[in-house]
């Protein structure tokens, strides 16, 4: 199944919105970046992130299910953030093609390795992540509850 990424927009956010259903689940999505309850004008803020850029996952078929953010941390290095299936979706292997188009989205645009974030006991995550060959590193002194894991990527030719 191809996805796409486009940007995330206002008219995204009901179905973003409806994804998360209580704090629990939304800290394992944020990692704390967020507080419950969402709304509006969080979601608007995210856009305004300078070097963040978030998305929107979408079927080839149109279907929306799923959002990430990228982050760029310096010319060479970007994370993933904020990552999510839509409950009714979850367990179907999307999460995988979702992460393979934002990390083809970042090679393309010359990041040489991306990192991510993952909420301890996260297991189906850490599996969709294994799976597109991330692997876990020294947690990041910054962040040190998290399990960081990491994937080189080639630049484009």
């Amino acid at each position: 199944m191809a996805v796409v990424l486009r940007p995330f927009a206002r008219s995204d956010h009901a179905a973003l919105l409806s994804w998360v259903s209580g704090a629990e689940e939304l800290y394992r999505f944020s990692g704390g970046s967020l507080t419950w309850p969402m709304d509006d004008d969080r979601l608007d803020g995210l856009r305004a992130l300078p070097g963040v850029s978030e998305w929107t996952a979408v079927t080839d078929d149109g279907e929306t299910f799923g959002h990430l953010a990228t982050v760029w941390i310096d010319r060479d290095h970007a994370r993933l953030a904020r990552v999510i299936v839509a409950p009714e979706r979850r367990g179907r292997g999307l999460s995988r093609p979702m992460v393979d188009a934002a990390v083809r989205m970042l090679r393309e645009t010359g990041c040489r390795e991306v990192v991510l974030h993952v909420v301890p006991g996260n297991d189906p995550a850490l599996r969709s992540y294994r799976s597109a060959g991330f692997t876990e590193v020294a947690p990041d002194p910054g962040r040190p509850q998290f399990v960081r894991m990491s994937l080189r990527v080639a630049t484009a030719t």
